[in-house]
């Protein structure tokens, strides 16, 4: 049994649930980590009595760890909801390149759902709005933090899933994406963009010439941007075939 799994246990043991899909959902899964990141767990778990779905006073939907990663995990009634609202960490995590564990296949089975039911409008929506968030945290700074940095990082991130996502209408993985993206680095944006994954990946500050061109760019793609997922499914997932498979989860 390798280190993640006798956590997992030990996570399931002490709370009194059974975790049926858990990923890495961080540097690590983007493929930016340095030396010094940390593990960034997700999971998805079922409580063990099912009495906690039908309380008074239900247990939390949420569980945090803090030690010895850095995880938090989502109730499966929780996961179900936000999947009906095409949740943008579900399509990330069913993606997600390292997934510790597949419990009967419920990760295969809850990616199926976002294949096939997802909005592409939404995630659409999502990541233009978190790009414009992290840029504004960059805009106008004449020396940049490695935090900023880690911030400008998730600014493109964001902006290229989201053209991706304007261009095909379609559902991919956002990792994919990212991968061919990076394959074909033949814009000067794309080569200034690798030029701060590699820093971070180094801890090295990069040139300040690579970092205000990356925001310069990203600022003027953001305004081109913004009209483009006007036109993108607006796809919603039927709530009676979420809450069968919920039900058939709590063997209701």
């Amino acid at each position: 049994m390798n280190e993640m799994e006798r956590w997992l246990e030990e996570l399931e043991e002490q709370h009194q649930m059974t975790v049926l899909y858990a990923c890495e959902a961080g540097s690590r899964a983007w493929n930016t980590a340095s030396e010094q990141s940390d593990f960034d767990i997700r999971f998805i778990f079922k409580y063990k009595d099912l009495k906690s779905y039908i309380a008074l006073n239900p247990r939390p939907a949420v569980i945090d760890i803090k030690q010895p990663f850095d995880a938090q995990g989502w109730d499966i009634k929780k996961a179900l909801q936000l999947a009906g609202k095409s949740n943008a960490s579900l399509y990330e995590w069913v993606f997600a390149p390292f997934v510790y564990r597949d419990a009967s296949g419920f990760g295969q089975r809850l990616k199926d759902v976002v294949e096939s039911g997802f909005s592409p409008y939404a995630l659409f929506m999502h990541y233009r709005s978190l790009m414009t968030r992290n840029l504004k945290n960059v805009i106008g700074k004449e020396k940049v933090s490695a935090k900023q940095i880690k911030q400008l990082i998730q600014a493109g991130r964001s902006f290229f899933i989201a053209e991706c996502l304007a261009a095909t209408n379609e559902i991919f993985s956002p990792y994919r994406i990212l991968e061919e993206i990076y394959k074909n680095a033949d814009t000067e944006l794309l080569k200034k963009y690798m030029v701060l994954i590699n820093s971070k990946k180094t801890g090295i500050l990069p040139p300040a010439e690579a970092i205000q061109f990356v925001i310069a760019e990203l600022e003027k793609q953001s305004g081109l941007l913004s009209k483009r997922g006007e036109n993108l499914g607006r796809g919603k997932i039927a709530a009676d075939k979420l809450n069968e498979w919920l039900w058939e989860l709590l063997q209701l």
